[in-house]
């Protein structure tokens, strides 16, 4: 028979994991909301999304709540950087805002939901979960707002289409494929690939002293996500400032810092992740053939690129060792 003790250290337990996944998602859904609030206000999404993610993670370290929320409020900002009426177009019809905002908080909700189960998952499967690859909040933000428009037209009746893209979505795409704008999207994604590696470790500096002192345990805990959200901001916003090409640069930027988010055992990391970010900029300019304006594209992107690169550098060194012998 298990003692009182055993059973009162249980139910403690249970209760605390409770009330931490609760959290969990709350935090995720927090920086959902506020991403989309800050574009709802004429903000970009990339700035939206980085401007979002470092207040909330600044003001929750100084009120000592939340630990290391970084990553659930990073992955719910990139949810946010959703355009909903292209997600769901028939509602643009509609007067009034409460429609929008139901969806809003739908998908607050589920980006919350999802990347708990995605971290739950990660913990028990880390190598079939990716953990490591760079990209990866972002394709589980892109995972929930999926989910949650297409169950949320499937609720309104609204036809859901899934098949690979038309022949005349392939020609608007490549009608609208400029080599000038692909050409500064590839630069702006290798310098966010590499750069912020000369970040690593001081992003804590880069908070104001008196800010430090109150919450360095938490801004410690959460130093990197609060460096990729502070890149997005800082630097993503004064590339919107640049004619013509801005938008592209400030999108392939952000994208690009994702992939230095890689963590893999490399031999070359730096060279490792130039690749990848050379290689983004293509997965994201055919993804928006289909998903433009969903939340998380970016994301998917990086990690489809560093896992291609990864697993050709696999495959590449296991020829060279059957060639060799």
């Amino acid at each position: 028979m298990k003692s009182p003790t055993h059973n009162l250290n249980l139910r403690h337990y249970v209760m605390s994991k409770i009330a931490e996944n609760n959290a969990t998602v709350l935090f995720a859904a927090l920086g959902c909301l506020l991403a989309l609030e800050f574009q709802h206000l004429g903000l970009h999404p990339v700035p939206s999304s980085g401007l979002a993610a470092l207040f909330l993670i600044i003001v929750l370290s100084i009120l000592n709540i939340g630990g290391a929320c970084g990553p659930a409020i990073l992955c719910g900002s990139f949810a946010g950087m959703s355009f909903l009426p292209d997600l769901l177009p028939a509602l643009n019809g509609f007067q009034g805002h409460l429609p929008w905002i139901l969806f809003a908080l739908l998908l607050s909700c589920a980006v919350g939901f999802v990347y708990l189960l995605t971290q739950n998952l990660s913990d028990k499967f880390p190598r079939g979960m990716l953990n490591g690859f760079g990209g990866k909040l972002g394709a589980t933000a892109f995972a929930a707002t999926l989910l949650c428009t297409y169950l949320t037209r499937l609720f309104l009746g609204i036809p859901t289409p899934i098949h690979p893209p038309t022949s005349n979505e392939v020609s608007v795409f490549l009608g609208n494929l400029s080599l000038l704008d692909f050409g500064f999207s590839i630069l702006a994604s290798m310098a966010g690939a590499v750069l912020p590696i000369l970040l690593t470790g001081k992003e804590i500096l880069l908070i104001p002293l008196p800010v430090r002192q109150k919450s360095i345990y938490q801004l410690t805990a959460n130093s990197k996500v609060m460096g990729i959200a502070l890149l997005g901001f800082a630097v993503g916003g004064p590339l919107l400032l640049i004619p013509q090409v801005g938008q592209i640069m400030a999108t392939s930027w952000y994208m690009g810092t994702f992939v230095s988010m890689t963590a893999l055992s490399l031999p070359a990391p730096n060279r490792f992740k130039l690749l990848a970010g050379t290689l983004a900029p293509v997965f994201l300019w055919i993804l928006q053939t289909r998903f433009h304006g969903t939340g998380g594209l970016l994301g998917l992107a990086a990690l489809l690129s560093v896992f291609t690169i990864h697993t050709v550098g696999i495959v590449g060194n296991f020829v060279l060792r059957r060639t060799a012998a």
